[in-house]
Order: structure tokens, then C-alpha cells, then sequence
């Protein structure tokens, strides 16, 4: 089990820092250490480490703006969180602009409100552990860099050497760092400044993908070295930042030939780690060659394919804006900087694909580098889903705790002034009934609180069926998992939650139920369909949508209608299709591309 989260709250208000450190550890995984000032908290973060920080904005002497300031410049980008009074937008953007990672608003309800902060601040927390994922990535790149025999350097976007391999000092002759800071146009020769000027700014423009220039560098003794260089523009990636150069000597042909080799080797690998790939259409031939990374970017596997083999990839409906694109391209001269689908060969998946390309008139060949912005994609369109499921949520929980309250209220103000105790105790039992409302609400809160807040991943259907059935303590009745083995689905974090939601709801009106049997079917257009269905009394024709809604049932009125919101987060589609009188018949629908069969050793 995963350690719980160390978090630091600071609040001027004792009351307030006891009733957040309750609800916070209760919400968990937090253990919430707590100081009254903000000078106080700068103390104890020089002395212990913590996971994030939940501060509120106005308290004397230092207010949560200027702690978020001291905690940028001593503790970087340790996550922040300003939890804070209703109003006061100013205090939001500012905040914002300050590097908060979020801003919470005090008041309303304390169980939503602290749901919310709760759940803000392990977004927040998971977000920097992400981060020190790309950034160890970046560390690696360099590590990698740093043993090659050619002359690798990272230009940052100033345009200036903010890392020089080993192997620079070793060819050139200077001090190791000793040229860091400087422009490399500085070591060129002068009669060579303007070609490479150029090429340099064609790859920080993304109009070339960094074709191999020839020119001289200076030595350290003041001696002309005749080299080659190869630029790609890595600007963005974590842990390099920068366009990264090859550059290796060509004073002699066997030499050169053996160091574009070994370039050829570090620039693919360089590609797997940026996950990049570069093509070349010949307009004369009208052939494409996709290097090994952009291969696996499309899903081929061996040798450089050409055209015919990889034409197929993007989709039908792409083709006339690519088709024109390159038409822009070639005879007019316009920007190549296309973003389209494609489907990957071997396994079907629907990728998102950048290309920026160049066109060199004298070779008839049109240079292109690809990217997989899926990911990227996925988390932009991932975080508006988790915003608006959060909304969504609390939203609806708050409004009905809202409503059992007023009940709550309602029939204590009733009870007190009743002499009758027949009377008194109806009233009681109703309030009791408005009480057990609310705690189920917050139960199911806290089960469904995690929705939307990771990303998709492959998960075994199978596997995932006999997790529900123990997480719906199915006892009661048989659970027959006839999903075959191997079958992943692409699916969030609550998917098998989803799955018990099914068992617990044959369980809770099937009536009749001895049975619930889980199998799955394809149909012709490629779609797969998980199937969980009962032999209990069935879904009354005029419900089967009603279902769905929210507040429909005797019990929180939520359970279907989120398991659909979850399921849509990574577009699978839930319908009720059974025979009334004959059992209930769910249909789970997972389109192409979201669902796969491997087999043993986890291969597609």
C-alpha cells in the first residue's frame, strides 16, 4: 500500500486548522501537519519534507500570496494550494500568477468543500509526481548523450550553448564548459555563419527538420575543422529544452562515414526517447521513407517502407487538408505544420500526429518530422473532463445533502416542540431516515470521488470482472466470467468500479437473482460489446433510459447515471437491452481501437 501524502496546512485559525486536518486525513491518503503562521510553516519545511501545501490567504505578518513566494524561491514547484474565503477573484488570478497549482474557496458545505481541496490537492500532487517522470526522461536523454563520440550540444531558445558534450572538448580542444553561454555561431567560420545561421533558425521555426549542413569549426589552436551537423528541435521536452546538435568531424571518408553511422544510431534512439519519427517524400520518384521512429509511431515493424505501405495510415478524412498542405508546401512556399489522426497498423489505435515539413527544391524531396501529440491530446481534453466532472459531483452532492439537511432540520425543529411522544418518535425516525440519506451520499461521494482523475489504461476485462465480483461481496448469487483471456479495454480508473456497480445492482432489484454472467461479443463494424446480464425480473420497457438519470432508485439515485459518466470518459457507451420478466442485460460498448486481445507475453 502506497504511503499516504504529507501535507502542511496553515491557517491563523486553530478551529479551522483542527476541522481541516479532520476532514482532510479523513478524505486521505493524508497525514496533515498544521501551523498557525506563515512564518511558522517556512520554518518547518526547512526542517521536514512534504508533499504539498494547503495554505490560507489572509493571516497577519505574511499573507498566503507572499508564502506562496517563499516557497517557489526555496522549494521550486512544491505543490500549493490557496484555500481561502469566497470573493475574492483578485486573490485567484494573483494567486494563479504567483505559480499556485490551484485556489479553493472557503464556505458552503464543509463535506463538498473539503472534497473538493482534498481532491485539488492529490491532482496537484500527482501532477509533480508526472513531472519528475519527463524530467528523469530528460535526465536520461543526457545521460545518453553525454558517452557519444560526436559533438552534441543543447541550443537553448536564446540561442545560446546551455550544454556541450565531453566529446566537444575532446575535437575542439576547449576547456570542458568553457563554451557554455556563448552562440555557436561564435566557432564558425565566418565565410560559413550565414548557411548554418540559417539552418539553426529553420529548425527553431519547425520548417526543417534539421537536414545535415557542412561547414568549418574553430579549433582551440586556432585550426579549421571541416564538420557535418544535424539539429532537432527538442524545445518543450523536459529535461532538454533546447535544439540538440550533432556535429562530427569529415576530414577523412572512412571516418565520416563511420560517424554517421554511429549519428544515425544516436539520432533514432533520440527519436524513441522524444517519441518523434522523420520522413522524406522524393517528388520525382513519388516515394515516402519513414525512419524507424516515425515506423513506430504508425505502428510498422522492420525495414524503412515506402509509400504504398503507409498511405492507408491517416484517415480518409484528413487526406484533402494533407494533400494540400503539401501542395502549399512546395509551390507556394507555405508552412507544412499539419495535425491529423491516423490508425496504427498493427494494433488499430487512433493516434494524433504533428507534422512539420521542409521542402529543398534542388533535391525534389520534402523533409518531415512527425510527433505523437496523443498524450498530450488526452490530458489537455483529460483535465477539462475531470474539471467538469469535479463540477458535476460536488454539484450534485451538494444539493442533495443540502436537501436531507433542510429534512434534518425540519423535522428536529418539529420533534422539539411535539408534546405527544408517539409523535415525537415519528419525527425522530424521520430525521434518522433524512441522516442515513446523507451518510449514503457521502459514502458514494467518496467511492466515486476519483473520477476522471487519472489517466486511461489498458485493463484486463477479465481480471476486472473477478475484482468486481469481490468488490460487491456477490456472494449471494453465481458470477460467471466467460471473458476470454487477453482482452484489454482502454479504460479509467473507476471501470471496474463500474463492473461491482452492475453486480450490486442485480443484487439490490433483480428480485429473483441466483445468476449474473459477464461475456462478450464483436460486431461487424468492429465495435466490442462487454455484456453483464441476470436472470432476475428484468428492466421495465418504459425505464430502460430512465435508468440512466439522476435520482431515479431508492438509493442514492446516482449509481447508474455516474457509471455512465465514467464509461464516457474513454468514449464506451452503456445501454440496458434485457427482456423484461426474463432478467436485466446490460450492453457495455467499447468502439475500435479502445479494446485489443494479447496474448501470453502481454503483445498485441
Amino acid at each position: 500500500m502506497a504511503s499516504p501524502f504529507r501535507v502542511l496546512l496553515v491557517d491563523d485559525e486553530p478551529d479551522l486548522l483542527a476541522i481541516g486536518k479532520l476532514f482532510l486525513e479523513r478524505a486521505g491518503p493524508f497525514v496533515i501537519e498544521t501551523c498557525g503562521s506563515a512564518g511558522a510553516a517556512l520554518d518547518l519545511l526547512a526542517r521536514e519534507p512534504f508533499d504539498a501545501i494547503v495554505s490560507d490567504y489572509q493571516m497577519p505578518e505574511m499573507d498566503g500570496i507572499e508564502l506562496l513566494a517563499f516557497v517557489r524561491k526555496g522549494h521550486g514547484n512544491l505543490p500549493f494550494v490557496l484555500f481561502t474565503g469566497r470573493g475574492r477573484e483578485e486573490v485567484a488570478i494573483q494567486a494563479i500568477d504567483e505559480g499556485a497549482d490551484f485556489y479553493v474557496q472557503k464556505g458552503g458545505d464543509p463535506e463538498a468543500q473539503f472534497a473538493e481541496l482534498a481532491y485539488k490537492t492529490r491532482v496537484a500532487i500527482e501532477r509533480r509526481a508526472t513531472e519528475r517522470v519527463l524530467e528523469e526522461r530528460g535526465r536520461r536523454f543526457r545521460a545518453l548523450i553525454q558517452n557519444s563520440s560526436d559533438i552534441i550540444r543543447i541550443i537553448d531558445r536564446d540561442g545560446q550553448i546551455a550544454y556541450d558534450s565531453d566529446s566537444g572538448a575532446r575535437i575542439l580542444g576547449y576547456p570542458p564548459g568553457s563554451v557554455l553561454g556563448h552562440s555557436p555561431l561564435e566557432f564558425v567560420h565566418p565565410d560559413d555563419r550565414t548557411l548554418v545561421g540559417d539552418a539553426l533558425a529553420a529548425v527553431y521555426a519547425g520548417t526543417s527538420p534539421g537536414t545535415p549542413t557542412g561547414f568549418r569549426l574553430r579549433h582551440a589552436d586556432g585550426r579549421w575543422i571541416a564538420v557535418e551537423s544535424v539539429a532537432v528541435n527538442l524545445i518543450g521536452t523536459p529535461g532538454v529544452d533546447g535544439v540538440v546538435t550533432t556535429t562530427w568531424p569529415v576530414e577523412a571518408r572512412r571516418r565520416a562515414e563511420e560517424a554517421l553511422l554511429l549519428s544515425e544510431r544516436r539520432f533514432r534512439r533520440a527519436e524513441e526517447i522524444a517519441g518523434v519519427g522523420h520522413w522524406e517524400l522524393h517528388l520525382e520518384t513519388g516515394t515516402v521513407h519513414a525512419s524507424r521512429g516515425a515506423q513506430a509511431l504508425y505502428g510498422i515493424h522492420g525495414d524503412e517502407h515506402p509509400l504504398a505501405d503507409i498511405q492507408g495510415v491517416p484517415l480518409p478524412e484528413f487526406r484533402l487538408m494533407l494533400d494540400q498542405a503539401m501542395q502549399d508546401l512546395v509551390e507556394q512556399g507555405r508552412p507544412y505544420e499539419v495535425e491529423f489522426t491516423i490508425r496504427r497498423v498493427d494494433d488499430g489505435r487512433r493516434r494524433q500526429v504533428r507534422s512539420v515539413a521542409t521542402y529543398d527544391p534542388d533535391r525534389q524531396t520534402v523533409f518531415g518530422i512527425l510527433h505523437d501529440v496523443t498524450d498530450l491530446r488526452e490530458t489537455e481534453a483529460a483535465l477539462r473532463r475531470a474539471n467538469r466532472t469535479l463540477t458535476l459531483l460536488t454539484g450534485i452532492t451538494r444539493h442533495d445533502i443540502d436537501n436531507q439537511l433542510a429534512v434534518l432540520r425540519g423535522y428536529l425543529s418539529l420533534a422539539q416542540v411535539e408534546e405527544s411522544p408517539p409523535a415525537v418518535a415519528a419525527f425522530l425516525e424521520r430525521s434518522m431516515a433524512a441522516a442515513e440519506r446523507i451518510a449514503a451520499l457521502i459514502r458514494f461521494t467518496g467511492t466515486w470521488e476519483g473520477i476522471g482523475s487519472r489517466p486511461p489504461a489498458w485493463l484486463d476485462a477479465r481480471d476486472m470482472v473477478e475484482e468486481a465480483a469481490q468488490v460487491a461481496a456477490a456472494s449471494a448469487v453465481h458470477v460467471t466470467n466467460d471473458l476470454p483471456a487477453g482482452l484489454r479495454v482502454w479504460g479509467g480508473a473507476l471501470s471496474m468500479r463500474v463492473l461491482a456497480g452492475l453486480i450490486e445492482n442485480a443484487l439490490r432489484h433483480g428480485v429473483s437473482v441466483t445468476t449474473v454472467r459477464f461475456s462478450a461479443e464483436e460486431t461487424g463494424e468492429g465495435d466490442l460489446v462487454i455484456v453483464c446480464e441476470d436472470d432476475g425480473v428484468g428492466v421495465p420497457a418504459d425505464e430502460k433510459e430512465q435508468i440512466f438519470g439522476r435520482g431515479y432508485g431508492s438509493n442514492t439515485g446516482l449509481g447508474l447515471f455516474l457509471a455512465r459518466e465514467a464509461l464516457g470518459l474513454t468514449d464506451i457507451a452503456i445501454t440496458e437491452t434485457g427482456t423484461p420478466g426474463e432478467g436485466a442485460r446490460f450492453e457495455l460498448t467499447v468502439p475500435p481501437g479502445r479494446w485489443r486481445r494479447e496474448n501470453g507475453n502481454g503483445s498485441p
